[in-house]
């Protein structure tokens, strides 16, 4: 964990001091390593279910029905995300068909105040 830490500090230094993109894969990561990232993508079953700034997933989430609790909205949005996609064999599906309806609503990374998802079964 300690050198996928420093890894990731050190990536995001370099992108942030040489101004690069840089695109990396990590399987479950802290919400401290995510919150050094500029921007989140999620993907499940090979489809995206988030996109957009790390601090807004949690607001993503509550806003489409999934129930996190307080404790859980920021430091464990990530690890709550994870766990929805985990709900059964129909979950990434779902929780993509929510996304592509947001996308619909707000193409900007940030979720308006008075968003809430559309059922999309």
């Amino acid at each position: 964990a300690h050198e996928a830490w420093a890894m990731v500090e050190t990536i995001a230094f370099i992108s942030k001091t040489q101004r690069r993109s840089v695109v990396c894969a990590i399987s479950q990561p802290s919400w401290a390593m995510i919150d050094m990232f500029d921007y989140l993508v999620v993907l499940g079953a090979g489809k995206v279910i988030y996109s957009g700034k790390p601090d807004a997933l949690s607001t993503f989430y509550e806003r489409c029905g999934a129930s996190l609790s307080k404790e859980y909205m920021n430091e464990h949005a990530v690890d709550s995300a994870l766990n929805t996609l985990d709900a059964n064999e129909h979950a990434p599906t779902m929780w993509a068909a929510k996304w592509e309806l947001f996308a619909k609503v707000d193409s900007s990374p940030n979720i308006p105040t008075n968003y809430a998802c559309a059922d999309s079964d």
